[in-house]
C-alpha cells in the first residue's frame, strides 16, 4: 500500500523521473516544473530539498532499500527512495517512512551505516557511505587523506544563494539597500568584496532590482576567480570558455565597461544567454563569439599575441560543484581522467599563444581534483613558456593568506573550508 502523496511530493517524483533518465541538468527542469505547478515558496523549498537529497544521496539510498523488501523499479521504488531521503536526513521516522510505503523494513533502513561499515573495499565502503561515484571517491581519498569524508560530506549539502552586484550600476551597500526595501535580506561575503550571501532566494528573481540589472547569482568562489584576473581598464581581455557569461559580466564589471572584452563558447544557445545578461547589466563592452572546440576564430586568431589577459575557465568534471549540480556526479563520462586533463593542457597552451608577452593566463577550473588542477599547471609551468605569479602578489598578503594553496602560487577554495564551491586558479605570466 502507499499513501497519498502531497502535491510537492508529486513534483519531486516527476523531476525525479525526468532527471535520473541519463542523468540531465535538474535546474531548468526545476524552473518548468514551478511554472507548471502553483506552488507556495515553502512548498517550491521542500521540493528543492528533497530532490537534492535524493540526487545527492542515490547511491546511499539506493544501498540502504537493498534487502528491505522495497521493489527494484516502478513507481513504489520512486516513493520508496523518496521516503529513505526523508528518513535519512531526520526529517520522517521509520513509522512515518512506513506511512509512504508498507511492507518495507524502514527500521532496517535506518540502519544503513552499519551495514556500509562492513564494507570490505575501502573505496566502495567511502563511496556507498558518501553517495559518490568509485573513481571520486578514490581521487578525495588520495588528495585529501583524513580531510577526505569531511569534503564529501559538504559537497552533499546544499550551497547558498550568493549574488554579486553589478558594479557597473550600483555599489554593494546600494544593493543591500535596494534587496531589503523588497523584503529581500542579505549579508556580505567573506571573501568577495561584491558578493552577498541572501537569506530568502525564491523572490530573487523577480525583484525590481534584478529586473533593474543591479546583481547576478553567482558563486563566492567564481566571483574570486574573476577577481584574479585583474583585467585593467580599457584593456584587451579574452574569457575563452564563457558559457552563458558569468565570469565574463564580472570582468566586465571590474573594467569598468571599457576596453575590449571577448566571450567565446561552443555553444550559441549559451552565448545568445550571456548576450542577454549583458544587456541587462549595460556591459557593453563585451562581444560574445562562437567558437570550435579545436580552433580559435579568425578575429581571435588575428589578435594572437595581444591579449593583456585571457581567462581559460577549463572543461573538468565539476566536482566543485556538486552541491549545485548534485546529479553530475552519475554521469558515465563526468569524470574521465585519462581525456579531460589532456584537453585542459591543450587549452592552456593555446590561451598562452593569444596572449602578449608579460600578459597573464588565468587557468581556472570548478575542480576539487588534482588530477585537473595542479597536475595540469605544472605540466605546462615545466614547458618554460610562462611563470606562475603567487596569489598575494595579484590580491594581496593577507588576502591569500586564507584562500591560497600551502605554497602560496595558486588559488584554491573548498566548501568545507571556505564555504564557496570548489575552485582552483592559476595565474600564469607569459615570459
Amino acid at each position: 500500500m502507499i499513501k497519498r502523496l502531497t502535491e510537492e511530493h508529486e513534483v519531486v517524483l516527476e523531476l525525479w523521473r525526468e532527471i535520473s533518465d541519463g542523468w540531465i541538468f535538474a535546474s531548468s527542469k526545476i524552473a518548468d516544473a514551478f511554472r507548471r505547478n502553483n506552488l507556495t515558496d515553502e512548498q517550491k523549498k521542500e521540493v528543492v530539498e528533497t530532490l537534492h537529497e535524493m540526487l545527492a544521496q542515490f547511491r546511499k539510498l539506493d544501498y540502504a532499500l537493498q534487502g528491505s523488501g522495497a521493489t527494484e523499479n516502478g513507481r513504489q521504488r520512486e516513493i520508496a527512495l523518496l521516503a529513505s531521503a526523508l528518513l535519512l536526513s531526520g526529517n520522517l521516522d521509520a513509522a512515518g517512512a512506513n506511512g509512504f510505503v508498507e511492507d518495507v523494513k524502514w527500521d532496517y533502513v535506518a540502519k544503513v551505516s552499519e551495514r556500509i561499515e562492513k564494507i570490505e573495499d575501502p573505496i566502495k565502503r567511502f563511496a556507498t557511505q558518501h553517495s559518490l561515484p568509485d573513481i571520486l571517491a578514490g581521487r578525495f581519498m588520495k588528495d585529501y587523506g583524513d580531510k577526505a569524508a569531511e569534503l564529501a560530506d559538504s559537497l552533499n549539502s546544499r550551497a547558498p544563494f550568493t549574488l554579486r552586484v553589478n558594479t557597473l550600476k550600483a555599489t554593494r551597500d546600494e544593493l543591500i539597500a535596494a534587496l531589503a526595501a523588497e523584503n529581500l535580506n542579505a549579508q556580505a561575503t567573506r571573501f568577495s568584496p561584491f558578493g552577498l550571501d541572501l537569506e530568502n532566494p525564491a523572490r530573487a528573481f523577480a525583484s525590481d532590482a534584478f529586473r533593474n540589472g543591479l546583481f547576478e547569482a553567482q558563486d563566492e568562489g567564481s566571483q574570486l576567480v574573476a577577481e584574479i584576473v585583474t583585467p585593467a581598464r580599457g584593456s584587451k581581455v579574452l574569457d575563452a570558455c564563457a558559457g552563458t557569461g558569468g565570469k565574463t559580466l564580472a570582468l566586465s564589471a571590474l573594467m569598468g565597461g571599457t576596453g575590449t572584452l571577448i566571450g567565446l563558447d561552443v555553444s550559441e544557445a549559451k552565448l545568445e544567454e550571456a548576450r542577454r545578461r549583458a544587456r541587462r547589466a549595460a556591459a557593453h563592452n563585451i562581444r560574445a563569439i562562437r567558437t570550435r572546440p579545436d580552433a580559435w576564430p579568425a578575429e581571435i586568431e588575428a589578435l594572437s599575441g595581444k591579449f593583456n589577459r585571457v581567462l581559460i575557465d577549463a572543461p573538468c568534471g565539476g566536482s566543485g560543484a556538486l552541491r549545485r549540480n548534485p546529479e553530475s556526479r552519475w554521469r558515465d563520462e563526468a569524470f574521465a581522467l585519462d581525456r579531460i586533463p589532456v584537453l585542459q593542457e591543450s587549452l592552456a597552451r593555446r590561451a598562452l599563444d593569444l596572449c602578449a608577452v608579460g600578459g597573464r593566463v588565468i587557468y581556472a577550473t570548478c575542480s576539487v581534483l588534482k588530477a585537473e588542477n595542479e597536475d595540469v599547471v605544472e605540466k605546462i609551468l615545466a614547458e618554460g613558456k610562462c611563470e606562475a605569479v603567487p596569489i598575494k602578489e595579484v590580491l594581496s598578503k593577507a588576502r591569500a593568506a586564507d584562500i591560497a594553496t600551502p605554497c602560496g602560487r595558486f588559488l584554491k577554495l573548498l566548501p568545507n573550508t571556505h564555504g564557496t564551491d570548489g575552485f582552483f586558479a592559476a595565474v600564469l605570466r607569459k615570459k
